[in-house]
């Protein structure tokens, strides 16, 4: 063997390879007793301890930029590339003859790299322990990297066999897993290796935010971290925001890998003024890899204890979700009852009467259960089935656990089969949803089920003739009153009734775009049968109607250009005759008539649903225009009128009256604008319909954007002077509201969102609150403030919550 001075040694080990670390876990004090054993014959001078909080940024691969976290860690480089062939290499600029029975040295950047093991210090010493242990002290300066983690320290004892022990360290930790969630970085009093792939830290601090400047730092007498699971597990943890103590844990685990493990998640904590205080402590079941489960234990200071579960599944060809929530003993909502049925049980209106002694009966003991899943049959052909099941009417306005799921007063309960060619689209659907009646706020009635709806919608045109198309559009519907506690208590005739309808929709296309005098042609037919029965006066009746159609509409499009724009006008013309019929005695299943607005007067049927074909014998005239920047092509301005004429007027309506169809009186539509402008950072949308006299909006919208470096708003203004949703009643709405974001120094915003309704002079509601978000942290506080109706006295009711989130990247 030839050791050459100041060039790379390659000793092979032999008996090194063939060592292996027990299930022996090596303590701290192990360590430091050998270490102190080889101290003397390493003669190594005492160094003092160096403050690492004034580290210099390229010692520790820091790289200053311009990014949201100021800066980020590079892998040392070095002048020497080692293979990892199971050799020991060694280079100093000075170094000693390695003994077998004696201490060797290697000093002045000195380095030794073994596998994926690489010591650098100024003085390594090496020697062989009598029980046959490679052991390596290092001294000053040293810096060692093994995978993803990188350790500066001011001593240190290594063995080749992959255990070690570094004395005073900086430290930068590397997720090895492909799915790791980034570098932490930190300092501790000592890291050691207790056995091969598990690394520990005593006295630390650890951060993944800006080395610089770092938002949060966790404390904590000790650390562990298990390399092939890339779980930590921590005791005696301190949480440092901005420099301050804020919050103790004194024992948690977490991944450094962003793949699921089984454990507690952070705990969240709310306010609301009708459930107090909450805390809800989740835990996550990783039960395999393609299902998992997440339970909560929540308690609520006014309503008692709560649990929550989740669970999760994934196959080849289905996923899907089973949500739980069950409150044990709420004694809030005793209390609402206790005040609340008194009030109503002796109302005139028999609807409140029957609802309060449901409210009355309802249990203490609350539950919500919702099922969700889709299923892949082929790759035509897929289901999905929805359930949602609550225990009484006023869960979702209670738990927002609840309301998130049902933001709307309605239970969803469906199932349907889809099947797709291309050509033809097919779909089965069983749904029969429930309505939810709270006290105080509007009844719902007249909503129905599909048990079933069977639909089908066909596409064709040839290849030979690529200007002409066919679409059919059948349905088969069984219908009956939607699952509410007021149905079958109503006096309304048109409410209880079953039965089945049919629906057939045949619509031939003719396209031609090409010369300048043609467009689109359309004509078709609709056929309608129904037999129903109503269950009130146990009459049965049917009814079958056909309405023959034609439609034609053109568009030309005339541009003109100069230096700086380019100016585009398109005239369009739309024409459409449909044949009256009687429908006045069809029930109404699923059908409104919609606000009017620019884009109504291009559709068929003025109607939405199928329970009503709107008779017409009208022409649209419309101008649009659009102005574009010539040189980037960018929109700037949008401008479109339009107006219709009946040359008959309307008939078919959705009431007996017809008094929410302006063109059942006038010849004339209102007058429909669209208007936007995009300038800079502005941005403007206008929407308004105006009677013919100019004098009456029927609805109108508008808005004002803005979007800068540091300031963000939205200003809106909206009102609809009649919308019948029959036959659901509809509160009008003459609503302004606006955003706002605005920054007020790095990371820190301030948002607020409000919404004022004019008509009932009610503050439908309003969030304001500061939130944070850099590189490590995105925390945010605020108040929120909403509207949720009326109470048993006829009082405006509102919910305040404080929402106080705070999230550590990494942690959670």
């Amino acid at each position: 063997m030839v050791i050459s001075r100041n060039k790379t040694l390659i000793l092979i080990f032999a008996f090194m390879l063939s060592m292996n670390v027990g299930a022996h876990e090596y303590t701290t004090t192990e360590y430091q007793s050998e270490y102190q054993s080889f101290k003397k014959k390493c003669d190594f001078k005492k160094v003092d301890r160096q403050d690492f909080s004034r580290l210099d940024s390229n010692r520790v691969g820091w790289v200053v930029n311009d990014s949201q976290c100021k800066g980020y860690f590079t892998q040392a480089k070095f002048d020497k590339t080692v293979k990892e062939d199971g050799h020991l290499y060694f280079n100093a600029d000075k170094n000693t003859m390695i003994s077998e029975t004696d201490i060797s040295f290697l000093k002045g950047n000195a380095s030794l790299s073994y596998k994926d093991n690489r010591l650098f210090a100024d003085t390594i010493c090496y020697s062989k322990h009598k029980s046959f242990k490679s052991i390596f002290v290092a001294n000053k300066k040293v810096n060692f990297q093994k995978d993803g983690l990188l350790i500066l320290a001011d001593t240190a004892i290594w063995y080749a066999n992959g255990r070690g022990y570094f004395n005073n360290t900086f430290y930068r930790i590397k997720s090895s897993s492909n799915k790791g969630l980034g570098e932490f970085w930190g300092q501790a009093e000592e890291v050691w290796f207790p056995k091969k792939n598990k690394i520990s830290f005593s006295n630390l601090s650890i951060s993944n935010c800006s080395f610089t400047r770092p938002d949060w730092v966790l404390e904590a007498t000790n650390l562990s971290v298990d390399n092939i699971t890339n779980q930590g597990f921590a005791k005696g943890l301190w949480l440092r925001l901005f420099g301050q103590r804020v919050f103790y844990i004194p024992i948690l685990g977490f991944p450094f890998t962003s793949e699921r493990q089984s454990g507690f998640l952070h705990p969240t904590v709310g306010y609301t003024s009708d459930g107090g205080y909450s805390v809800s402590v989740p835990y996550y079941w990783n039960l395999a890899p393609n299902y998992d489960l997440t339970t909560s234990l929540v308690y609520f200071s006014e309503r008692g204890l709560a649990w929550k579960g989740l669970f999760r599944f994934i196959t080849p060809k289905s996923s899907g979700k089973l949500t739980l929530f069950n409150v044990f003993d709420d004694s809030a909502f005793e209390t609402f009852k206790e005040e609340t049925v008194p009030e109503y049980e002796n109302s005139s209106n028999s609807s409140e009467q029957f609802l309060a002694t449901s409210l009355s009966n309802s249990s203490a003991y609350r539950f919500f259960f919702a099922y969700n899943q889709s299923y892949t049959l082929s790759p035509k052909a897929y289901l999905n089935l929805n359930y949602n099941y609550m225990s009484d009417d006023y869960m979702s306005d209670d738990f927002t656990q609840v309301r998130a799921i049902l933001p709307s007063r309605k239970l969803p309960r469906n199932f349907s089969l889809n099947y797709d060619t291309g050509y033809i689209r097919t779909e089965f659907l069983l749904q029969k949803d429930q309505v939810l009646q709270p006290l105080g706020q509007d009844i719902i009635e007249g909503l129905f089920s599909a048990l079933p709806v069977v639909s089908s919608r066909l596409q064709y045109f040839s290849k030979d003739y690529p200007d002409i198309q066919f679409d059919l559009f059948t349905s088969f519907l069984h219908f009956s009153p939607l699952d509410s506690s007021l149905q079958k208590n109503s006096s309304q005739e048109n409410i209880n009734i079953d039965g089945d309808r049919f629906i057939i929709d045949p619509v031939f296309s003719i396209f031609n775009y090409k010369p300048w005098y043609r467009g689109t042609f359309k004509f078709g037919f609709n056929a309608s049968y129904y037999d129903w029965n109503n269950q009130n006066t146990d009459v049965a009746s049917d009814n079958h109607v056909f309405v023959p159609w034609l439609s034609y509409e053109k568009k030309a499009m005339l541009s003109f250009e100069d230096s700086y724009f380019s100016f585009s006008l398109q005239p369009r013309l739309f024409y459409k005759y449909i044949a009256y019929r009687d429908q006045n005695n069809l029930p109404v299943l699923d059908t409104y008539l919609p606000a009017d607005n620019y884009q109504n007067l291009f559709r068929l049927n003025r109607f939405v649903g199928h329970d009503r074909i709107g008779d017409a014998n009208s022409l649209t005239m419309a101008l649009e225009t659009f102005w574009f920047e010539k040189n980037s092509g960018d929109l700037i301005a949008s401008f479109d009128i339009a107006k219709n004429y009946a040359f008959r007027l309307h008939r078919v309506c959705s009431s007996d009256d017809c008094q929410e169809d302006p063109q059942a009186i006038h010849n004339f539509s209102p007058w429909e604008f669209k208007f936007s402008l995009f300038k800079g950072n502005y941005s403007t949308d206008f929407v308004l319909s105006l009677d013919n006299e100019f004098e009456n909006s029927n609805s109108i919208y508008s808005d004002l954007h803005y979007s800068g470096a540091n300031l963000d708003y939205k200003i809106y203004y909206s009102s609809v002077n009649y919308l019948s949703l029959f036959p659901m009643d509809v509160t009008k709405s003459k609503i302004i509201g606006g955003t706002v974001k605005s920054r007020i120094q790095e990371n820190l915003n301030l948002e607020a969102e409000v919404q004022y309704n004019f008509d009932d002079q009610t503050s439908t509601g309003f969030f304001v609150g500061l939130d944070y978000t850099s590189c490590c942290l995105n925390s945010s506080i605020g108040f929120q403030h909403r509207y949720q109706g009326l109470d048993a006295n006829g009082d405006k009711d509102y919910q305040n919550s404080f929402i106080v989130r705070v999230y550590l990247s990494g942690f959670g």
